[in-house]
């Protein structure tokens, strides 16, 4: 089949997986959800989501849930998401520095954390303040990483929170304090691996842990509140743990049980609604880019050509304008508009290049793909050598790797696109604001329609012919000017992965621990990166980009000769 209507046919079944499975899968029948703002003394105001049961009469058990270090409370959004269709109430929450709540300057990780359970204890005194839409002997507190920290910390000072569930984060507990303490972790987790969490549980049950790890067992019992367990999730590191299938169904078991809830558990919807909506993101955005360059090349002249370019992307602007405006105006839902204008300009990207590119599109797009690949490899190394000892010690692990690769670029994905959203509208629930960084990217293509995605291109041409240049000295101790460029280019490189892990919050925690510090940094950075480095300058690698090259650039001329037959 031509190459070009194999990727218009792919597009459209992307697009119509997408739209059907999320039609199948939408939980509003189940709950509703909605935004709401609690007061931080003079703080300011933290912003949250709470999603609620629509069969389950109130006073709701609820779950406060909290992320971690540079996250937002859309991490947590899937876990509310099926807490919400088991019967109980959860607040998804921004904690104060992060997403839409108040912001704060500059401080350390300790003034962090005080800080942080401070916004926790507020948001738990909002729902005690609220006894008749919240049941107040029936609160939980559920954290991600840093989060995880924190609901430890708070399960352990308040006795009143009914139970505790940590997710990728270790730390301190007692036989009868937090109470009801359910540990997850990824076998792949990046950050605090399974033997923390392992440490943390035979602290909790000093006399039987080992039989309450991945088992229907629990140590203790949920009356006296000293019930206890780990599920070690096979399919998920320590970004994707939120979105874990295996570890969304054990945490919402777990406070069933901790709150006497006996609805019925179906298979989680939300992880399966992820992979939905980026069906319906890259289908939508292919199909559109396809149509829009199909039409354009019947255009021959350069001035009408230049016309059509500027014609489709200001169609483009115009539409991603309106989805803002129908937000202002509330006819349309603002989180839907939001994602609504992140589509549309990455359609306006991708258009543009597109046309510009004219007859080159297919190799333009075919090599990119190429690198994403060696991208996701290089990057789930790491976890891969993290988890894989533990699956071939215990060979039952083996059977969810398959999921765990699947999973694994997706959930990646998707957190990137949350947060792509969020530089783009820093204000969502109560209104739509979009950022200047939105602005200024939306001008620049409508004025220099192909602009942005032509000098990236530029850039990453740049950078991988100086990663394959041949490294040789010339003297003693002295580089020629080739080399210099290489190191300054790699040091780039190097400076922008820092800057990413740091942004991920994965070497903030440990910045005051020196070997963990080297270790991460080694792990998560140096063999991603050296990984990059030979795979690009092996020779196998390069005979694949050449034949992708070939490839694409015969699919592209034979179908050029059709046409104009």
């Amino acid at each position: 089949m031509h190459l070009q209507r194999l990727s218009v046919f792919f597009s459209i079944f992307l697009l119509t997986l997408g739209l059907v499975g999320s039609f199948v899968l939408n939980p509003i029948a189940e709950i509703d959800s909605e935004a709401l703002s609690i007061s931080r003394d003079s703080q300011g105001q933290l912003i949250g989501r709470l999603y609620v049961p629509k069969n389950t009469p109130p006073p709701y058990p609820v779950a406060v849930l909290m992320h971690g270090v540079n996250a937002y409370k859309q991490m947590m959004a899937p876990l509310g998401v099926e807490l919400a269709r088991g019967g109980m109430a959860a607040i998804a929450l921004d904690f104060g520095g992060s997403g839409e709540s108040y912001r704060i300057e500059e401080e350390k990780v300790e003034e962090t954390e005080d800080r942080q359970l401070a916004d926790a204890r507020a948001v738990v005194d909002y729902l005690r303040d609220r006894g008749d839409r919240f049941d107040r002997d029936r609160i939980a507190v559920v954290g991600h990483s840093l989060g995880g920290r924190i609901a430890l910390k708070l399960g352990k000072y308040d006795p009143e929170i009914a139970a505790t569930v940590v997710l990728g984060m270790g730390g301190e507990a007692t036989p009868k304090m937090p109470k009801n303490l359910f540990l997850g972790v990824g076998l792949y987790e990046q950050l605090n691996p399974p033997s923390e969490a392992i440490a943390l549980l035979q602290q909790a049950a000093p006399q039987n842990y080992a039989v309450c790890i991945n088992s229907e067992r629990i140590c203790g019992n949920f009356e006296q509140g000293t019930a206890r367990a780990l599920e070690i999730s096979p399919s998920t590191d320590h970004i994707g743990e939120p979105f874990d299938p295996y570890l969304i169904r054990g945490v919402t078991q777990w406070l069933q049980q901790a709150f006497g809830v006996s609805q019925p558990l179906g298979f989680p919807k939300a992880p399966p609604l992820i992979v939905c909506f980026l069906a319906i993101f890259s289908g939508g955005v292919a199909l559109g880019t396809h149509l829009f360059w199909r039409t354009g090349l019947p255009v021959r002249l350069p001035e009408i050509r230049e016309i059509y370019r500027y014609c489709v992307s200001w169609l483009l602007g115009l539409v991603m304008a309106l989805q803002w405006g129908l937000a202002l105006l509330e006819v349309a839902p603002r989180s839907g508009a939001g994602n609504m204008v992140g589509f549309g300009y990455m359609l306006l990207l991708t258009s543009n290049y597109a046309i510009a590119r004219n007859r080159a599109i297919a190799r333009c797009f075919g090599v990119p793909l190429l690198y994403l690949g060696l991208l996701a490899i290089a990057f789930i190394a790491p976890a891969l050598m993290n988890g894989l000892p533990q699956a071939f010690a215990n060979p039952d692990y083996l059977l969810a790797l398959p999921l765990f690769l699947i999973q694994w670029p997706l959930f990646w994905l998707y957190n990137g696109l949350l947060k792509v959203k969020l530089l783009f509208f820093p204000i969502y629930s109560f209104g739509l604001q979009p950022s200047w960084l939105l602005v200024l990217l939306v001008t620049i293509e409508l004025l220099w329609p192909g602009i942005t995605l032509t000098k990236f291109e530029k850039c990453a041409s740049w950078a991988i012919a100086l990663m394959r240049r041949p490294l040789t000295f010339t003297g003693m101790g002295r580089w020629n000017r080739r080399q210099g460029a290489i190191v300054l280019g790699l040091s780039v490189v190097l400076m922008l992965a820092v800057y990413w892990r740091l942004s991920d919050g994965l070497l903030a925690i440990a910045a005051g621990q020196l070997y963990v510090t080297v270790y991460l940094v080694g792990q998560m950075l140096f063999l991603p990166l050296s990984i990059l480095a030979i795979a690009v300058r092996s020779r196998p690698f390069q005979a694949m980009e050449g034949r992708i090259v070939a490839l694409t650039t015969d699919t592209q001329t034979s179908g050029q000769t059709g046409g104009e037959g």
